[in-house]
């Protein structure tokens, strides 16, 4: 695949800012990310962008919606771009100090990519999750138009959307780190190694 790809992770919300687990929990984004998707939404609006992919959760598709109208493009909404489910941390709050969730905290184990919340999903099952959009993105690129694609999404998903696009275990996953509206880029170049050309740019905000 010949393509370059930009991820977004989603404007803040309310539950980012206390740290409450969101997973699927259809959190709205807050006034606050309202403007930061704005922001990036002048930020891109001159990218040759062609194709919009967001996450169907509407923190991440309310973020994508100036995006696209900016660039004149639509959103395709996406399920396997989702957050992780979380299950039964979802709306919990992580402790201020130290993340950490008491007797709950193997279930969000970072060094742990089976780690499972009951009811919810691994890092693991995220990366295959991502491994499928972008196969599926593979066998209908052909009917696509050319140009840059652009994909909206979560802190979580993006860990696993970046580690599939450079060709790293998913467990590489765990290094990155996204903020809100940050803006990532790699060219994906066929046969070549992908090139990571901007990572969690927020000069924009």
């Amino acid at each position: 695949m010949h393509r370059r790809f930009h991820l977004v992770r989603h404007g803040v919300t309310t539950w980012n800012r206390v740290r409450r687990f969101q997973g699927h929990t259809d959190v709205p984004l807050s006034d606050e990310g309202e403007h930061q998707a704005a922001l990036t939404a002048a930020r891109m609006s001159s990218m040759p962008i062609t194709v919009c992919f967001a996450s169907d959760l509407g923190r991440a598709f309310e973020t994508a919606r100036p995006i696209a109208e900016s660039l004149g493009i639509e959103i395709r909404g996406s399920f396997d771009l989702r957050e992780a489910n979380k299950g039964s941390l979802e709306g919990k709050y992580r402790d201020p100090d130290t993340g950490m969730l008491g007797d709950e905290s193997h279930y969000h184990d970072e060094n742990d990519i089976d780690a499972r919340p009951p009811g919810g999903e691994s890092m693991l099952d995220l990366g295959e999750r991502s491994q499928r959009f972008f196969d599926r993105l593979e066998s209908i690129e052909s009917e696509l138009p050319p140009g840059d694609i652009l994909l909206v999404s979560h802190g979580g998903t993006m860990r696993t959307l970046l580690a599939v696009l450079l060709g790293l275990p998913i467990s590489a996953g765990r290094s990155f780190h996204f903020e809100n509206c940050g803006i990532t880029t790699v060219d994906m170049r066929g046969d070549l190694p992908a090139l990571l050309m901007r990572y969690n740019d927020t000069s924009h905000l």
